[in-house]
């Protein structure tokens, strides 16, 4: 057993002492004088293998380092991209869903006059018929809002919308969770003619945030031949968010004013 470790130690010819120094010396010499005693062989090889091959602490800080850096580059635009991709999709189907509802209404009730009419009655009478597991929100809670008021405009400044304002039109809250609104006529002209209005918002995500225009309220407008986007010809700094989104292919535009 000597001449065996001697040979071993020379690192000479012999195969076991090939054999030997992939494993580690003092591991097969144990090991081939007592062969009982294996359980510390392989406790004596894993010790081995780990000092050989594991990571030293900076090499693991600096990984994870660059792991974080190309992460913080990366999340921020794919969260943008799925944001976009998710807004396009509810935007699609809002608009299907009000353009589908409208034509129906119009074959069973004629063409749609919100002339001298309450508001609620007109949303309750004209739409929500079309609407399956819609309900009619009567304060601004049952739709889920934690103020009259939580709309934004397209520039971030606070908006004056209320979400329950009878005079002028009532949310109705879609079994899917958006919120629709169907204008009505408002106040009257210098001879006493009322004012009547054709706006429909549309909340793509109800009360969730950002409640922002152009971000998740998008607004489109009532015509004799069916729902079209919202455009004020009058003023170009109204923004018309939809037709933007429409006419760049259903695409964000890179000038849309508001940033995913």
């Amino acid at each position: 057993m000597q001449m065996l470790k001697k040979i071993i130690n020379r690192g000479g010819a012999s195969p076991l002492s090939r054999y030997s120094k992939g494993f580690g010396a003092k591991c097969f010499v144990d090991y081939v004088i007592d062969k009982n005693i294996k359980l510390n062989y392989n406790a004596c090889m894993m010790n081995y293998s780990y000092k050989k091959f594991a990571f030293t602490l900076a090499e693991v800080l600096i990984t994870l380092g660059i792991i974080g850096v190309v992460a913080a580059m990366t999340i921020p635009t794919l969260i943008a991209k799925y944001t976009e991709t998710m807004t396009i999709s509810k935007l699609k189907k809002a608009y299907a869903t009000i353009t589908n509802v409208y034509k129906l209404s119009m074959i069973d009730n004629g063409y749609i006059s919100s002339a001298g009419t309450d508001a609620e009655v007109f949303v309750d009478k004209y739409f929500l018929p079309y609407f399956s597991g819609a309900q009619i929100c009567k304060d601004y809670a049952q739709c889920g809002f934690d103020t009259l008021t939580p709309y934004l405009q397209e520039d971030g400044n606070a908006w004056a919308m209320q979400v329950v304002d009878p005079l002028r039109r009532m949310p109705l809250m879609a079994k899917d969770g958006m919120i629709y609104w169907f204008a009505i006529a408002q106040g009257a002209d210098a001879d006493g003619n009322p004012l009547s209005t054709n706006i429909v918002y549309a909340d793509i995500n109800g009360a969730q945030k950002p409640n922002r225009l152009c971000a998740d309220l998008f607004v489109f407008t009532r015509t004799e031949n069916g729902i079209v986007p919202y455009i004020n010809e009058e003023d170009p700094d109204d923004p018309s968010c939809v037709a933007d989104i429409i006419e760049n292919g259903w695409k964000i535009p890179d000038d849309y004013p508001y940033k995913f």
